[in-house]
């Protein structure tokens, strides 16, 4: 991809340039990091919605979300040991 220089130029007048959309293939196909260095690209960001269905219509997660349940991860907190008294009952 040849470097875009109007796009270069507002990146260099402090303009974060964001592409509105994310997938595994362009991550996995060095895509984003041609964005990133060709374009001026600042980032990425993506609709919670697209996202759930990329990771459940697909089973590209798959491997790194099992990584991350057998290492502990839930809901994004990685779960740590209870301390102090047992919490009551019904809570």
């Amino acid at each position: 991809m040849a470097p875009n220089p109007n796009l270069q130029r507002l990146h260099d007048a402090g303009v974060s340039i964001w592409l509105d959309t994310l997938s595994r293939e362009l991550l996995d196909s060095g895509e984003f990091a041609e964005l990133i260095r060709d374009w001026s690209i600042t980032g990425a960001t993506s609709n919670p919605t697209i996202f759930a269905k990329a990771i459940t219509g697909s089973d590209r997660y798959d491997h790194q979300l099992r990584d991350l349940v057998a290492g502990g991860e839930r809901d994004g907190a990685r779960r740590r040991p209870r301390r102090g008294p047992p919490a009551p009952p019904g809570l």
